[in-house]
């Protein structure tokens, strides 16, 4: 089978190189191999939270001092180019628009969201429903805000997410007090429940009718209600919309421990998007890939080893450890396994990490991943670049997702630069 372009991974990057290309009237296919890392990520978009220990308030211009700086050489955004990422995010949150997902930003700077314990982070894309700079502005109108959680529900804790709330300088005069609701009989043992288990209980409006009736009697005077992220996957802006209709008030989701139902809207609204524009060729995986005198040729799948899949041009968006597109063993040390592509990693393996699990400085290995020139082209390990192998996403090395907050905009601003890379020729 013959395409364009054959991308390798479904994940953020992935999707949004395949949808830049096949709105461009590309033949594209991407290979997905199942639940990729959106499904365990918050769903919001960090653009650059951070500039060494700094919080950015300004990412645009903090991108710029970064590639202005000679020890971001290596930096996925030096490489794309601050151009690329304005694009890359405009175009990821209009195409997620028509696909009904709206992403709200504070005009070009960053907002906070509230993180499972209840600290506020910097991020610039954020869904409708989480806590973000349109909803944090009622806090000035406003004296009562309750944080609850659910009966037997064990990844969210109320109290402690409101207790780091009170710290916080925005909130020192609201009230905010912490509860429980009880979620209506499902005939299962509530302590098994999940987030998804819960979304999946709010999608049904007898239900959101128990909850809503609950909030009324017993946090009357609450008038904003801080839940954790259960508002529905499929069918979220309707049920949101109707379960402030029903309270009456102003609510808000705080993102919980994987799985990430916030995650979960962003990619399905993406890869549904995709799909109404290219191939997507779910629940399968590159078995092998080979490049031959500098250029990428051809791909087989696990699913059908017997086709060969040719394209014009490939872009590996495989993701880092989680995904699989970097591996690690005693003998090999940290290696890419499908072309077998130059990685940028240190040999010895204490160096991986750092001896502290929650150091300031972050862990090294956060940072490896394949090598490429400024084009984002892969380098095989002789140095020699591979012309027509683009590489996406958290396969990359040069930065730290973590450390930066900027897992989600270097995803979609290397996907789209690889894109427009390609369309050029």
């Amino acid at each position: 089978m013959k395409f364009d372009t054959i991308i390798i991974g479904g994940g953020l990057a992935g999707l949004t190189c395949g949808l830049r290309l096949a709105k461009a009237k590309k033949k594209v296919a991407v290979v997905s191999g199942g639940l990729n890392s959106q499904n365990f990520a918050s769903g919001s978009i960090d653009l650059l939270g951070f500039l060494g220990s700094k919080p950015v308030t300004e990412p645009f211009d903090a991108i710029n001092e970064l590639i202005a700086s000679d020890t971001a050489k290596a930096h996925p955004y030096t490489k794309t180019g601050i151009k690329i990422v304005r694009d890359a995010i405009d175009f990821l949150a209009e195409e997620t628009a028509a696909q009904g997902l709206e992403l709200f930003r504070d005009g070009g700077r960053n907002h906070f969201k509230i993180t499972p314990l209840g600290a506020l982070r910097p991020t610039y894309l954020s869904q409708r429903s989480i806590w973000h700079e349109r909803l944090a502005g009622t806090l000035r109108s406003i004296s009562r805000v309750a944080i609850l959680g659910f009966d037997g529900y064990r990844d969210f804790h109320p109290a402690i997410t409101a207790a780091n709330l009170r710290r916080h300088p925005r909130a020192s005069a609201i009230s905010i007090e912490s509860g429980f609701l009880e979620l209506p009989d499902e005939g299962r043992n509530q302590f098994e429940f999940r987030s998804v288990d819960i979304a999946r209980i709010f999608e049904r409006d007898g239900n959101l009718r128990l909850i809503a009736e609950q909030i009324g009697k017993r946090f009357s005077d609450a008038q904003m209600i801080g839940l954790p992220c259960c508002i529905g996957v499929f069918n979220y802006n309707e049920t949101y919309e109707r379960l402030c209709e029903l309270t009456g008030k102003t609510v808000f989701e705080i993102p919980t421990p994987p799985p990430s139902l916030p995650g979960m809207r962003l990619d399905e609204a993406v890869k549904s998007r995709y799909k109404g524009f290219g191939m997507y060729m779910a629940g399968d995986r590159i078995l092998s890939a080979s490049a031959v005198d500098g250029l990428a040729t051809c791909a087989v799948t696990e699913s059908a080893p017997e086709i060969r899949l040719e394209a014009d041009s490939f872009v590996l968006a495989t993701g880092s450890f989680l995904g699989g597109g970097l591996v690690s063993t005693f003998d090999e040390g940290i290696r890419e396994p499908l072309f077998g592509l130059a990685v940028d990693a240190d040999h010895d393996r204490s160096a991986w990490y750092s001896p502290r699990f929650f150091a300031k400085e972050s862990h090294p290995f956060l940072s490896y991943g394949v090598a490429t020139d400024r084009h984002l082209r892969a380098k095989e390990r002789s140095g020699k670049v591979i012309q027509n192998l683009f590489c996406a996403g958290a396969v990359l090395s040069g930065y730290d997702p973590v450390r930066e907050g900027s897992g989600g905009g270097v995803a979609a601003a290397t996907g789209f630069a690889a894109a427009e890379r390609i369309l050029k020729g």
